[in-house]
């Protein structure tokens, strides 16, 4: 199968039928994962379609196809620890910065802006219920404020390691990109 053996029928019937998730896919994750590289200042190593050799040394990531990777990505990043029960509005932006980062440090990002204690771990009702009387003005102010920490991290990393210098730029432009969904 296209998908791997390791993914039940009912598990991609799922992620076939949740349109949100196809939707962020489509919007965010595919526009800014592209398929393979190997480049010597990725610190995932061998890449394909956002899924690393580094986070996943089983995966034959040069022959991994994009139906595979959109299911790792569903289970491994976009329901983890419930990424998928954020507000449509910013889930996209968000699953889409744990792609590079982390699932974690998404999160950790999101308990940030919202001024929630930073050492949760999941998306849990205290996150959810900050959202609950968000209006579009708040909405607007949580993705300006979300990107600035997405900045700050992205210019953390090549502060501490020169080398990662050439990835700067790419991670920036990922940081301006980001929006809300409609």
């Amino acid at each position: 199968s296209k998908y791997g053996e390791d993914f039940s029928k009912e598990f991609i019937d799922e992620m076939l039928a949740d349109t949100e998730y196809q939707q962020i896919l489509n919007n965010y994750i595919i526009p800014n994962e592209g398929g393979y590289s190997n480049r010597n200042n990725d610190r995932g190593g061998i890449t394909n379609f956002g899924i690393s050799h580094n986070t996943y040394p089983d995966e034959d990531i040069k022959n991994l196809t994009r139906e595979r990777a959109n299911a790792i990505i569903y289970r491994d990043f976009y329901k983890w620890n419930g990424l998928n029960k954020l507000p449509y509005k910013v889930r996209g932006f968000v699953v889409d910065y744990g792609m590079p980062t982390s699932p974690l440090n998404a999160i950790k990002t999101t308990h940030r802006v919202l001024n929630l204690p930073p050492n949760g771990t999941i998306i849990g009702n205290d996150t959810l219920n900050k959202f609950n009387n968000f209006s579009n003005i708040d909405y607007e102010h949580f993705l300006e404020n979300y990107k600035k920490e997405m900045k700050k991290y992205y210019n953390n990393i090549v502060e501490k390691d020169k080398s990662q210098y050439e990835n700067l730029n790419g991670w920036l432009n990922r940081a301006n990109k980001a929006h809300l969904a409609k």
